[in-house]
C-alpha cells in the first residue's frame, strides 16, 4: 500500500510538469479558444493572441534556444479580416430630356469665294485628225488648274470626255475620225469643282489628211482654146 502512495505521487510530479497541452499540435494562424494561453510543441512556445474579433496562435518562440547571429523571423501577423458593409450604391439618374432642352448647333459650313475667271480669246483651229485650242487667262484670276471637256454633240449635260486637264494656254488634241468638236474649258481653285467658271467653243471639224477621189471634179467652164502658128507673133482662134 505504501509503494503505491509513492508510485501515485511521481505520477502526478510528472504530469504537472509535463501537460497535457504540450503534446498537442499546434499551427500558426489557426484558432484558438482563450486569448493570453500558451501551448508548448515542437520546442516552441505559442500564445493565442486576439486580432480583430478572432483568436488565432501566433508564430510562437522557441524555449531555452541560444541566440545566434542569424536573425530571427518575426511573427507572422494575421491582419484582421475587414468588416462587410452593406454597399449603399445607387445607380445614377438617368437625364430626362426635356422640351426645354437645348440641341447642340450644327457647324456651320465656311464658304469660299469664287476667285476664278473664264478664259478670253478662245480659238479653235482645225488639223489632220486633231485640233487646237488656244485662249489666254484674265488678270486676277486665281485658278489652281484647268480642264477641257469635248462633247461631239454639243450636248454637255451627260455627252462629255476629258481631254486635257493642266494649266497651258495652248492644246493640240488628237481624234479618231473627222467628226465636228464642241469644247468647255473649265477652271477651278482649291476647293475642286466647288468654285468655278467656264467657256464653250465649238464646232470644230479635224481635217481628213486623204483627199477624196470617189468623185470626179466636175468639168471646167469658160474654156477658151488659142493657137499660135510657128513664127506667128500673136495667139488666135483655133
Amino acid at each position: 500500500m505504501r509503494k503505491l502512495g509513492i508510485l501515485s505521487f511521481f505520477c502526478l510530479i510528472l504530469i504537472a510538469a509535463f501537460p497535457t497541452n504540450a503534446a498537442s499540435k499546434v499551427t500558426p494562424g489557426s484558432k484558438c479558444p482563450k486569448s493570453g494561453i500558451t501551448q508548448i510543441f515542437a520546442g516552441k512556445k505559442f500564445t493565442c493572441i486576439k486580432l480583430g474579433s478572432k483568436l488565432y496562435w501566433n508564430n510562437g518562440k522557441k524555449i531555452g534556444s541560444v541566440p545566434s547571429a542569424i536573425p530571427t523571423i518575426p511573427d507572422k501577423v494575421i491582419p484582421s479580416p475587414t468588416p462587410t458593409t452593406q454597399s449603399t450604391y445607387s445607380p445614377a439618374p438617368t437625364p430626362s430630356s426635356s422640351a426645354s432642352q437645348k440641341p447642340s448647333p450644327t457647324p456651320s459650313v465656311v464658304a469660299h469665294p469664287n476667285k476664278t475667271k473664264p478664259v478670253i480669246n478662245v480659238k479653235l483651229t482645225a488639223g489632220f485628225k486633231s485640233y487646237t485650242v488656244s485662249y489666254d487667262f484674265q488678270e486676277g484670276d486665281e485658278h489652281v488648274d484647268l480642264i477641257i471637256f469635248e462633247s461631239t454633240t454639243g450636248n454637255f449635260s451627260g455627252e462629255q470626255y476629258i481631254v486635257y486637264v493642266g494649266n497651258a494656254k495652248k492644246v493640240d488634241i488628237n481624234t479618231s475620225d473627222f467628226q465636228p468638236r464642241w469644247v468647255v474649258i473649265r477652271t477651278r481653285d482649291q476647293w475642286s469643282d466647288l468654285n468655278i467658271s467656264e467657256v464653250k467653243a465649238g464646232p470644230i471639224s479635224p481635217k481628213n489628211p486623204d483627199p477624196d477621189t470617189s468623185t470626179a471634179p466636175p468639168p471646167p467652164t469658160n474654156v477658151q482654146v488659142q493657137c499660135k502658128i510657128e513664127g506667128a507673133t500673136s495667139w488666135s482662134a483655133c
